[in-house]
């Protein structure tokens, strides 16, 4: 989990156990920030990213939103980092590969963690994670909402390979696959406490395809 306070941390209390989608998250030691005390890491106070934090199990690594872009890191590396307490280092100094692309908002792993995607403002860039971790910058897939309007939410779908849901903050879907630019398919959603359902690429009921 990361705090707003620029905090990375995979870590509760000892007796408490928070679960995510798919993975269980429990307190080994301190917090872990994500740039160095010096650097300057601030997120904007009034539209701090909402998923700034991806996990790969398959190939053990984090990705991690900071002010200027997102990084990634051997989760190891992260643990025992945070095992340090305040002589570890922080994810940014910890990190395989460092994009400075600009404020991102959304981090979101592909289900089978293949495939990474990053929202900015209007912008959704796709990544291959085995090109990332090769030092490869350089996106399989950059595109953009046609009328400006940023992207509120991003979901992959589960059961379809490569394939995802991104929503307007207008409330306007639209649907997208790894290599296809995205199409509009719905006007007027109001996503609620549920956001996104992308289970077969339905949408509360109603079909996107």
């Amino acid at each position: 989990m990361v705090a707003r306070e620029l905090t990375a941390t995979v870590i509760e209390p000892e007796e408490e156990v928070v679960t995510s989608w798919n993975y269980r998250f429990a307190r080994i030691g301190h917090p872990v920030p994500i740039k160095p005390s010096h650097a300057h890491s601030q997120f904007d106070p009034t539209a701090p990213p909402s998923k700034p934090l991806a996990v790969s199990q398959r190939f053990g690594v984090l990705f991690v939103a900071h002010s200027t872009g997102f990084c990634v890191a051997r989760t190891k590396d992260v643990m025992d980092s945070a095992e340090k307490g305040e002589s570890g280092l922080s994810v940014q100094e910890l990190s395989l590969v460092d994009l400075d692309i600009g404020k991102v908002s959304i981090l979101a792993l592909s289900p089978d963690s293949s495939t990474l995607a990053a929202s900015m403002g209007s912008h959704l860039y796709l990544f291959s994670v085995t090109a990332i971790l090769n030092k490869e910058r350089k996106p399989i897939l950059s595109c953009y909402l046609d009328d400006s309007s940023c992207i509120k939410d991003m979901r992959w779908a589960p059961t379809v390979e490569k394939h995802y849901v991104v929503l307007s903050i207008d409330g306007k879907l639209y649907h997208g696959a790894a290599h296809e630019h995205l199409k509009d398919v719905m006007d007027n959603v109001d996503a609620g406490d549920s956001e996104l359902n992308t289970d077969g690429l339905k949408f509360r009921g109603t079909g996107v395809m």
